[in-house]
């Protein structure tokens, strides 16, 4: 017998361009052909390989056996798991019904990745802490990851994100730093779990990127930093390296970089922001005649203050 070896990696999905994600998640059977490599999203992970003869047989091999992979009845966990990580495994309504499960109710996955050592797996840690309720599911992907299947009453994700943000509170009151969550799209059919799962890694994975300081990400709220991202790396950087070699100085100080975000918080709201700010209209307006004067944008304007606020999202590496 012959025995062919193809080198093949295994990829997390957040280490992938949000790009390349997307054009291996929006593919029937999640396996796209990029840059001379064959990829193929399964249980979780990406499996790539080089693009020759070995290695699609290799891809295809492995794509036929997830086929034949037949429905069986499963426990409400491995069913869920099933869903999370087989991108070939569609419930038929029976199966969630012999498992109890209401098909009408709204879930949300919610995952969350250590970025620090961990003295257990995060899986165990969080079922120390985390107040998990009656229709809660907590599945491990790996040591430092977990999805957090979580059963809502509506469509609505700030209660969620103040949720999400507690429950890292309190683990790193117990000590457990560095946990950042990505959260997916809201879902009222269990068979599009998946679909929430994916856009939480998403979300993760923009986040670590562009807001590196925070810990919560909500993944149809970046829609600005998935913009930016579609732009090719070296044009970004390219962009970033002509408009701040515009200004003087290169960079903006601390009191304006503040004076940014608050003005963009209170929707370019002099009033507003100034009042926030405790500081008086004229001095927020002398502020902003500065930033005009070093980069050649007015923030009162709304073109200029989109222009400024999508440069300003370019990540410096």
């Amino acid at each position: 017998m012959n025995v062919i070896t193809v080198k093949t990696e295994i990829i997390h999905p957040e280490d992938l361009p949000e790009q390349l994600l997307e054009k291996i998640t929006d593919e029937p059977e999640h396996f796209c052909k990029q840059n001379d490599f064959l990829y193929l999203m399964l249980n979780g992970v990406i499996l790539r390989c080089p693009d020759n003869s070995e290695g699609q047989e290799l891809i295809s091999s492995v794509m036929r056996k997830n086929r034949q992979t037949e429905n069986r009845l499963l426990d409400t966990r491995d069913l869920y798991e099933r869903i999370l990580n087989d991108p070939f495994f569609v419930p038929d309504p029976s199966l969630s019904a012999g498992n109890g499960l209401n098909n009408t109710k709204y879930r949300c996955v919610t995952v969350f990745r250590a970025y620090s050592a961990l003295e257990k797996d995060l899986h165990s840690l969080f079922l120390s802490i985390a107040p998990v309720e009656k229709d809660d599911i907590i599945i491990s992907t790996d040591y430092q990851t977990v999805a957090f299947i979580k059963t809502i009453s509506d469509t609505y994700t700030d209660e969620l994100a103040e949720y999400t943000d507690a429950l890292i509170g309190s683990m790193e009151t117990e000590g457990i730093a560095g946990i950042k969550a990505g959260i997916g799209c809201i879902v009222s059919d269990i068979r599009n779990l998946r679909d929430s799962f994916l856009d939480g890694y998403r979300a993760l994975s923009l986040g670590i990127r562009y807001h590196p300081d925070e810990h919560v990400f909500i993944y149809h709220k970046m829609m600005l930093e998935r913009i930016v991202d579609s732009i090719p790396q070296n044009r970004r950087k390219e962009i970033r390296e002509r408009f701040f070699r515009i200004g003087k100085e290169g960079a903006l100080s601390e009191e304006l970089i503040e004076t940014v975000r608050v003005f963009f918080q209170n929707d370019l709201n002099l009033t507003a922001a100034s009042r926030q700010m405790f500081i008086h209209r004229n001095t927020l307006n002398y502020r902003l005649d500065k930033i005009k004067k070093e980069f050649g944008l007015d923030l009162r304007s709304f073109q200029d203050a989109v222009i400024f606020k999508i440069i300003s999202e370019i990540p410096e590496k």
